[in-house]
């Protein structure tokens, strides 16, 4: 006789259908995206001989070096926009004045290890992020009584706040950096997704917090926001470096020629640091605070586009240490023609978009404006990474010692010249021009390696 199904058993029926229909769902679509990649990566090889580079890697790498390029300008934006719009000029240079001097002490440290241990991991001693991090501290100890030198100065001419912004630093700029080396490590091992990661927590941190500090009314008090940047900076990398060493256990194994690497790394570093801070250090001088935070705004866009270049300089690095110098020679180039093209074409969005972007976002650095515009033009130097990434790579030590010394002594020169004269104009040209000096040095030297 028949009977009508139990409830259940057509419920459970259901079910089973459900999950079938599921599974081949979830099977379908595993495969859609594996064929999608498989097809995407062919697309990109096919490439390869047109572009002369491994396109593949550029669009695997360089994606997650993009995003996080992209997260840490926007968040250095924003913190841009809040400091013009809450900050006045006078406190805002004399925040400067004090980053601009933790650069200059910070260059008589191991300012080289970084590069050093991108070098030793891409060739397989990963002992280097371990020693490298004990090094740096132990070799940081000069610049951390030069800067505490320098607060001592101001404390004796009754200036507290500097005195007090420069203790800080003493102490926060050795532990930054040397926790900042687990960076270098994944580097080297060309895991840019888990760099690109952490470098977003770590560069959104500070911004958030500065502004915060800012939209709460704390808007005149330097060494506060000092504080703030240091702590904001030190404990998200701190626990992304014993997360790194956690997740990779990297061996013991070291190269002994990574220390003394790094010590010439640094040496041949220390007038480039110089050079690369002294420019806000003589405006602080000469015109005072406020003109500082004028050419620093002037500056700021021209070096947000130009932090894109470490893109490049990021992933050149492991593929030009794994090619020998006449390939290069033959193949460096087209891509440094090509990255000139893409640079001028940023160069011409750039000009097109600096003067609407201070009218709207910061009306209170209008005059601003015409120095933004000429600072544009050294987005055209952009290139000349692929010639200095090539000398660290090959470790071309005597190179790099001419390259930069040469260079950072013109460019100092050029601002001890024409800031007391010129005022703002004259930081300005020099920065143009001391940009266009440098690659034409190091493209000559190159050339003759």
């Amino acid at each position: 006789m028949y009977s009508k199904p139990h409830y259940a058993e057509c419920r459970g029926f259901r079910n089973v259908l459900f999950e079938v229909a599921c599974d081949a769902y979830r099977r379908y679509y595993t495969h859609m995206l594996t064929s999608m990649k498989n097809k995407s990566a062919a697309f990109l090889r096919r490439l390869d001989p047109y572009m002369k580079t491994d396109v593949m890697y550029l669009a695997t790498g360089g994606f997650w070096l993009m995003l996080g390029q992209i997260v840490g300008t926007a968040a250095g934006l924003a913190l841009t926009l809040v400091f013009g719009n809450f900050v006045s000029k006078e406190v805002f240079g004399n925040y400067k004045y004090v980053l601009s001097l933790a650069g200059i002490f910070g260059a008589i440290a191991l300012t080289g290890m970084g590069s050093a241990v991108t070098q030793a991991v891409a060739r397989g001693f990963d002992g280097a992020l371990r020693e490298g991090f004990r090094t740096y501290l132990q070799w940081s100890i000069p610049s951390m009584f030069a800067t505490l030198a320098g607060a001592v100065y101001y404390w004796a001419n009754d200036n507290n706040v500097l005195a007090l912004s420069l203790f800080i630093v003493a102490l926060g700029s050795p532990v930054l950096n040397a926790c900042n080396l687990y960076t270098s490590f994944l580097q080297g091992k060309k895991d840019f997704r888990r760099n690109t990661i952490y470098g977003f927590l770590i560069s959104s941190t500070p911004p958030l917090l500065l502004i915060a500090t800012m939209l709460a009314g704390y808007v005149e008090w330097v060494p506060l926001f000092v504080l703030i940047y240091y702590i904001a900076m030190i404990a998200p990398s701190a626990y992304f470096h014993m997360r790194t060493r956690a997740l990779y256990r990297p061996s013991n194994v070291i190269d002994v020629e990574t220390a003394p690497y790094a010590w010439h790394l640094s040496l041949i570093n220390v007038l480039g640091r110089i050079a690369a801070y002294i420019d806000k250090v003589l405006v602080f001088h000469f015109l005072g605070a406020a003109p500082l935070a004028i050419y620093t705004f002037a500056s700021a866009p021209p070096q947000y586009v130009l932090k894109f270049n470490g893109i490049f300089r990021t992933l050149a690095l492991p593929k030009l240490a794994a090619r020998d110098i006449p390939t290069l020679k033959a193949t460096l180039p087209r891509k440094i023609a090509l990255h000139f093209a893409v640079a001028l074409a940023v160069l011409g969005v750039y000009e097109i978009l600096v003067s609407p972007f201070f009218r709207f976002f910061l009306p209170q650095y209008i005059d601003a404006i015409p120095y933004a515009w000429a600072l544009g033009l050294t987005i055209l130097s952009a290139p000349g990474v692929w010639l200095g990434q090539t000398l660290i790579a090959h470790m071309k030590k005597r190179a790099l010692y001419f390259m930069n010394t040469v260079s950072p002594i013109i460019k100092m020169g050029l601002y001890v010249s024409l800031i007391p004269i010129y005022g703002i104009w004259g930081v300005v040209v020099a920065t143009v021009a001391s940009g266009f000096i440098g690659f034409m040095i190091a493209a000559i030297i190159f050339k003759r390696l």
